[in-house]
């Protein structure tokens, strides 16, 4: 069976715009590719907002990780969101084996085998710098405001034992510990879950490094 089943998702910013254009050159995008369109997500909502706040996407994911779709097709990166959440809804597709395809890119991030293609790995790095330039600046605002509270007698420190211990954090993920512990592949794991995989490689190093103070 030829895995075709393509999801469809549209993004304006507010009430007042359309996505009827989007819509438009998405099905023909996906006829000229002879793919199924099996559902359409419509969302008009800021790309700002956090990709768990967003219905659409959620609903798309919820569909990836039930096998419902194959591909999930989007006319540009910025309908998916802003950058800092972009790659964990590109590897959370991918973790389900399910391939985006970004139309004014030409760019789908999963071969016919369901592999990271060679551009998709090219598009990656660039989003991974983008993050990386965007973090700093965020740094360099953060630690500049905090310092300039500090020189008007501003406390800017964390409340004393606020900070969520590693075990804290891993008896919150008691079932992802569990299936990491089991030997299941990260992906799996995403999937019984229902997370994303960066959560498990999170878990998974949380484990090794209290793995490592108490044998210290």
């Amino acid at each position: 069976m030829d895995k075709n089943r393509t999801q469809l998702l549209l993004r304006v910013s507010s009430l007042g715009q359309s996505n009827a254009r989007q819509q438009a050159d998405l099905e023909r995008e996906a006829q000229k590719r002879g793919l199924t369109i099996v559902g359409i997500t419509k969302e008009q909502i800021s790309g700002a907002t956090k990709i768990s706040e967003r219905e659409g996407i959620q609903e798309v994911l919820r569909k990836a990780r039930r096998n419902e779709i194959d591909k999930v097709m989007i006319t540009e990166l910025s309908r998916l969101g802003r950058t800092r959440e972009v790659l964990s809804v590109i590897e959370e597709l991918s973790s389900c084996g399910v391939s985006l395809i970004i139309q004014d890119m030409g760019i789908e991030t999963l071969d016919n085998e369901g592999k990271p293609s060679f551009v998709a790995d090219i598009l990656t790095s660039i989003i991974n710098v983008m993050n990386k330039a965007e973090r700093t600046t965020l740094i360099e605002r953060v630690v500049s405001g905090i310092r300039a509270a500090q020189a008007k007698g501003t406390h800017c420190g964390r409340p004393k034992d606020s900070k969520e211990s590693l075990e804290k954090f891993l008896k919150k993920h008691s079932r992802i510990v569990k299936d990491l512990k089991a030997g299941i592949s990260t992906r799996r794991i995403a999937r019984l879950n229902n997370c994303s995989p960066v959560t498990v490689s999170k878990v998974s190093a949380t484990l090794k490094q209290v793995s490592l103070k108490n044998a210290a």
